[in-house]
């Protein structure tokens, strides 16, 4: 067998294959250019010409920087620092402004007409994400019917920007977007080159920006209202007043005030504003966009709208309170807020219209039961997740229309509070309040509202905050909430927030104590009053920061952990799993005090390990695990071992006793140095904490490494045992003082600016092989008429779509493990199979498709019939693509084996086979009839096993399938259990055009953790912002495996849909020879438990049903997907029975192949 190891070579790039310089691109560019303007001709218009190419890794704001020193056109910056995303944009190719009350309607008509017949291209190795290509940014008014002033001059109601150049930020891939609009008369030459120029002094620029350092700006700010604090009150009172009368039941006004730089000569540094907004609210949308001279700037929690993949998905935002001082503070005032009647009332008003105004354009909407805690920085809101499925032909523009402005911004009933605004209010709000955000070529796109926002002209800036009126309301409470979220901007632009609004309940100071009253009349805390003054986070202190140093707050373990943690999200870890535990307090805490990782408690090791896997898995990125020492480590290994065979990033940390506590009988003391052994990619222990430079350092650096290994190539777990001595908890130390700032190296204690990370790790990917191995690899393939492509377990999506075009240039069909998320989803799936492994257990079949070729892209599929194919075509040649650089081949048949990047590779071969004409040309008669052939058996197949299943009298397992397969809506996440029910799915479920990620711990197809990897994976989904379900299939046993994993589900009020498919043991062996014992059977393998799992689900707060039929369990279904929480749908089987039907489908599917002349020679 042939090994082809492609590694890179050079300078290492980012984890797609590395950026190409514009001028090796710019033939393609070129092309691109001709190709527009041979469709201007034709279509007599200027037509638009968008090119695609990698670029290299750079910070976003820094590239911001780099973009207006380039000086190539007004600029504007979106980034979501949480989800590693962000837009950075650069000229205007062209623009669609617009004005009146028709903004979004006349856009989204704009769009479509831009994007009719553009011609859009990519350069090879081109990661294709969501936000890249032509993507249009901006924004529109809160309100178009409102009087204008000349304060937002330069913003028309309504303008989207295409810009000229555009970066497309993606954890760690960055695209540029050319997009140039060709006329007939365009010189094409010329044209190219010029873009191929502006990209080389963007280039420098960039460079040169990151190269230096952000600087403080000099000198104070000084700030007044636009509006008396008691004339806004008293507007606050007549409208409360109003309200009571039944005219309205909520408006949201506005108030404004004007911030100027002491120094005439200064101006706000607008990178550095950004910089600040970015590190004080990372789960935040961050903006800017430019307009001559002013930038409209800002720090939004709120999401207004998200489409993707056909799918609106929105969030209904309103009810608000402030953060605590301490978790236990915190968590109590979030109870409160979701047990208010006065937050909730504001909080349904909200859910009622954005229900609502989705039904007009979706076929169907989802909510969620129950509201959900969203915490900010300084605030925490209710909030419910909604989604629809957009009726064809509509846009996020056209949901826009009617959902813009909802009851959090404007009020309820919408026009009586949009008319009770315009009376009332004396404030030209602009685009405050308005959405802003993108759209891009497929109709993916994303809009906030642009709160905590303003407006900046130099030295001077215009900065605004809204509070939500309703019955109940008191002027003084929602004056000191609007001071409040004054506080994000003031941060932004001073990087303190002294001098900021003060409040009481009766007079308004401009300086001395602070008194802030609830509406209740109870006076909030004094960290409250500090929250109003300085904007602070109280749920933990930042030991990482200057503030956090001050003597008697910290000691050298939590400085150490501290920055530990600290450099963690800086690498990009956003969640923690954390066990209860003594020995890990300093991990624990200072995770608790980072607002940019969420921690995820879970009481038992085994579960939350599992419960980490599958949150890795659904997020495709690292998730840290913390336990205490002694045994509870041991209990990670079974998580880690599938995470180490199923290539899962995790960042494992073990607290450990210090080294005089070891091998001496110490309590709770085991030897924890490489635990794990093999299935740790990477091992430290690490030193005993110091507060020193050389320590911080140190830490930093480990965390990086840490990280970066865990996502290298191959992915899995890293392993960190850190030895603590006590005192565990942030108490001084005698005689262990911290040294004095002025003598710390402040990159050790502080990190890097910018939120950069200590050391950037530039993570390599396995390269295209050679041209010589293209050339024969082209030379195979040109020789075999009948070639099969093979997709085992895939959880890549930009593989999907060039797999596809390989699979139709050559004729091959695609045989798709259900794991390969190629069975669902919008793309082309004509070629795709679903049903293999039935018709393949025919033996007339496959005597009579002797392939010729064999193309298999990563690990072995499910299905054995597959495997016993391969088998009896032993002397076919088999050529293996793996993408994770492992040795994934336990057929012993291959003949080549090349570890190469996947995405790269298709797209390579795709290029060497334009050249030459189509299989199908080439063999016409052969290509058509061998994929005929695939196809009709595939489809007969499918017709034959529903028909053959709807007459079973008894339950079949492999009908859950089936009925699944119509049942999950678009953007499920399918769990599934190993043993019986994986293969079942690999069976039953069909292709679908609905989007259906379907996963399992398919490593080492262990039957233990599926309970908690489903409601990781479940975890991850709810905190994307997105209401995409998770359903989990699994058997009995493993359902008793782990039943104490159903606690996550409580504790973290978690959605999740478990089909318990219960044949009372285990099922699987039935169907091998281990059935021939009947003697033994039962008590040995059979193993039934007789356990009936209602107590235990109720017990964990969940909902059970056994179903008695199949309209009950497509009821069940529906209603746990409508309803959200634990439910349990039990659908019970009799293990013989099942077998038996099993083989009558078989021989009945052989009959119907023979019958319908399938099974012929090709």
């Amino acid at each position: 067998m042939k090994v082809i190891i492609s590694n890179p070579t050079g300078a290492s790039t980012s984890t797609t294959t590395g950026p190409l310089p514009i001028t090796s691109n710019q033939e393609l560019l070129t092309r691109t250019l001709r190709e527009a303007a041979a469709r201007a001709a034709q279509q007599q218009r200027t037509i638009l010409a968008s090119f695609t190419q990698p670029f290299e890794w750079c910070d976003a704001i820094h590239t911001f920087t780099g973009a207006r020193q380039a000086e190539l056109g007004e600029c504007f910056f979106w980034e979501q620092p949480a989800e590693q995303t962000a837009l950075v944009g650069l000229g205007a190719a062209t623009t669609i402004a617009t004005n009146g009350n028709t903004c979004f309607t006349a856009s989204a008509s704009a769009w479509r007409a831009l994007m009719n017949d553009a011609v859009i291209t990519s350069a090879p190795a081109t990661l294709s994400t969501p936000n890249s290509g032509p993507v249009l940014f901006g924004g529109f008014a809160f309100d178009p019917l409102s009087p204008h002033t000349q304060l937002w001059a330069d913003f028309p109601d309504g303008l989207l920007i295409l810009p000229r150049f555009l970066l497309s930020f993606s954890a760690n891939h960055v695209t540029l977007t050319i997009n140039s609009m060709i006329q007939v008369s365009d010189n094409i030459e010329q044209t190219a080159q010029q873009l191929a120029a502006c990209v080389r002094q963007l280039q420098t620029a960039i460079k040169q920006a990151s190269e230096t350092h952000f600087e403080e700006a000099p000198g104070q700010l000084s700030q007044h209202e636009m509006q008396p604090a008691s004339a806004w009150m008293d507007m606050v009172a007549n409208i409360v007043n109003s309200i009571q009368l039944g005219a309205f039941e909520k408006v949201v006004l506005a108030r404004g005030i004007q911030v100027t730089l002491d120094d005439p000569a200064a101006a706000f540094d607008i990178s550095l504003t950004l910089q600040r907004l970015r590190e004080s609210y990372p789960n935040a949308y961050v903006f800017a966009i430019q307009r001559g001279e002013r930038f409209f700037v800002g720090a939004t929690p709120e999401r207004l709208v998200q489409a993707q993949d056909g799918q609106i998905h929105t969030m209904a935002l309103a009810g608000s309170e402030r953060r605590g001082e301490t978790p236990a503070e915190d968590a109590q005032l979030g109870a409160e807020l979701l047990q208010s009647e006065k937050n909730n009332n504001e909080h349904a008003i909200v859910v009622a219209m954005v229900r609502d105004a989705l039904k007009n354009h979706c076929l169907n909407v989802h909510v969620s039961a129950v509201p959900q805690l969203l915490k900010l920085k300084n605030l925490q809101h209710l909030k419910t997740p909604i989604a629809g499925d957009l009726i064809p032909g509509r846009c996020i523009l056209d949901v826009m229309a009617d959902l813009h402005p909802t009851p959090a911004v404007g009020g309820f009933p919408r026009q009586s509070a949009l008319d009770a605004i315009r009376d009332t209010e004396k404030l030209d709000r602009g685009w405050y309040a308005g959405p802003l955000g993108w759209i891009g070529a497929s109709g993916h796109g994303e809009f906030a509202v642009a709160l905590r926002s303003g407006l900046i002209d130099g030295g001077n800036a215009t900065l605004f905050a809204g509070c939500g009126i309703v019955s109940n309301s008191e002027p003084q409470t929602e004056y000191a909430e609007s001071c409040l979220k004054f506080q994000v901007m003031l941060r932004g632009l001073s990087g303190s927030n002294e001098g900021g609004m003060n409040v009481s309940n009766v007079n308004i100071k401009q300086d001395g104590e602070v008194s802030v009253y609830r509406g209740s009349g109870e006076r909030m805390s004094s960290g409250a009053d500090r929250a109003v003054r300085e904007g602070k986070e109280h749920s933990g202190a930042d030991l990482a920061t200057e503030e956090g140093y001050r003597e008697g707050l910290a000691n050298p373990t939590y400085v150490y952990a501290s920055a530990f943690v600290d450099e963690l999200q800086r690498a990009g870890v956003r969640n923690v799993v954390i066990c209860p535990g003594s020995r890990s307090t300093p991990l624990a805490m200072s995770f608790s005090a980072q607002p940019a990782i969420r921690t995820w408690m879970h009481v038992d090791e085994r579960s939350a390990a599992y419960f980490g896997l599958g949150m890795a898995k659904q997020l495709r990125q690292p998730v840290a695990l913390l336990c205490t020492s002694g045994t509870a480590a041991a209990n990670f290994l079974p998580a880690l071992v599938e995470a180490k065979l199923s290539h899962v990033p995790l960042l494992v940390l073990t607290a450990d006793r210090p080294h005089e506590l070891r091998d001496n009988g110490a309590p709770q003391s085991i030897d924890q140095n490489r635990l794990y052994g093999i299935y740790a990619k990477w091992f430290v222990e690490l030193a005993l904490p110091e507060a020193t430079d050389a320590a911080l350092r140190y830490i930093r650096t480990i965390a990086a490494r840490a990280t970066a290994l865990a996502r290298a190539i191959p992915a899995g777990p890293v392993h960190l045992n850190f030895p603590f001595r006590e005192p565990l908890t942030p108490e001084p130390i005698p005689g262990q003082t911290l040294p004095p700032a002025a003598q710390r190296d402040l990159v050790a204690w502080q990190g890097r600016p910018g939120n950069a990370p200590y050391i950037e790790v530039h993570e390599s990917s396995l390269a295209v092989p050679t041209s010589m191995a293209i050339g024969n690899l082209v030379a195979m393939i040109r020789g075999a008429r009948r070639g099969l492509i093979i997709v085992g377990p895939n959880d890549d999506p930009s593989l999907v779509e060039p797999l596809v075009r390989l699979a139709r240039h050559l004729g091959y069909p695609i045989l798709a493990d259900p794991l390969s998320q190629l069975r669902c989803g919008n793309h082309d799936r004509t070629m795709v199979l679903s049903s293999y492994d039935a018709f393949l257990r025919i033996d007339s079949f496959i005597e009579s498709v002797q392939p010729e070729l064999l193309l298999r892209f990563g690990a072995m599929p499910t299905s054995k019939p597959l495997l016993l194919y391969l088998k009896r075509h032993s002397s076919c040649p088999l050529v293996i693509i793996d993408g994770h650089g492992g040795w994934e081949e336990p057929t012993q048949l291959a003949s080549e084996l090349f570890h190469a990047n996947p995405v790269a590779l298709c797209q390579e071969l795709l290029t060497a086979l334009d050249q030459q004409k189509p299989n199908e040309e080439m063999h016409p008669s052969v290509s058509r009839t061998w994929l005929s052939t695939w196809q009709n058996a595939d489809k007969i197949t499918l017709q034959t096993l529903q028909h053959i299943i709807q007459d079973f009298n008894e339950p079949f397992e492999g009908r859950v399938f089936i009925e699944l397969a119509n049942l999950l809506p678009h953007g499920t996440t399918l769990y599934t259990g190993n043993s019986m029910p994986v293969r079942d799915l690999d069976t039953f479920f069909r292709s679908s055009e609905q989007r259906i990620r379907v996963l399992g711990n398919r490593g080492a197809n262990g039957i233990d953790g599926i309970v908690s990897s489903a409601l990781g994976a479940s975890a991850a989904a709810a905190h994307t912002s997105q209401h995409e379900p998770t359903v989990l299939v699994l058997g009995d046993l493993s359902f008793f495996h782990d039943l104490n994993g159903l606690l996550a589900a409580r504790l973290h009020q978690l959605n999740l849909t478990i089909v318990l498919i219960n044949n009372d043991g285990g099922g699987i062996f039935s169907f091998l020879q281990h059935a021939a014992y009947p003697e033994h059977f039962e008590q040995l393998f059979g193993t039934p438990t007789g356990l009936d799992f209602r107590l235990v689900v109720e017990m964990y707060g969940g909902q059970f049903q056994k179903i008695a039929s199949w309209e009950q369990f497509r009821k069940a279904v529906s209603r746990s997907l409508d309803t959200g929480g634990l439910h349990v749908i039990e659908v019970p089987t009799e293990r013989t029975s099942n077998v038996t039907m099993h083989r009558q489908l078989w021989e009945a599917l052989g009959k119907t192949l023979n019958k319908r002349g399938i099974a012929a020679r090709n």
